[in-house]
């Protein structure tokens, strides 16, 4: 579940920067409610073995994964810009340095750091509330 929610925020991310906003505020007010872990459905289903937990928990997975589904598009954008030879560049194997090009070119790197950002987010947020 953690997957699909990770998912859907980066692909709202890249559908709309400002959309971060909005899950920041539902992630806040979660918080701020102080809701139990034990409601959780994942966690609830696990610790009182309710099975009706448990399929909630695989239809919030299933929502999750078909709505970033549907808002994703595969990215398509080309640059005509320029990288300019830099000593880092020089300094790092060619075929990194050609990987560091052919994203500054594709500019595709706010894409590639949301797609890990927001995945190690979440599992960082699992493992503080498990730990």
């Amino acid at each position: 579940m953690g997957v699909s929610v990770s998912f859907v925020t980066s692909a709202l991310y890249v559908k709309n920067r400002y959309s971060i906003l909005g899950v920041l505020i539902i992630l806040g007010g979660i918080l701020y409610a102080k809701i139990p872990l034990d409601a959780f459905p994942p966690l609830g289903g696990l610790l009182h073995r309710d099975s009706s937990l448990f399929l909630l928990s695989i239809g919030i997975f299933l929502f999750f994964s078909v709505v970033s589904l549907l808002i994703t598009t595969p990215v398509q954008k080309s640059l005509n810009t320029r990288v300019k030879h830099s000593t880092l560049l020089s300094k790092i194997d060619p075929l990194l340095a050609k990987e560091i090009i052919d994203i500054k070119r594709s500019g595709t790197w706010r894409v590639i750091i949301t797609s890990y950002v927001f995945p190690l987010g979440v599992l960082y947020g699992i493992f503080y509330f498990s730990g």
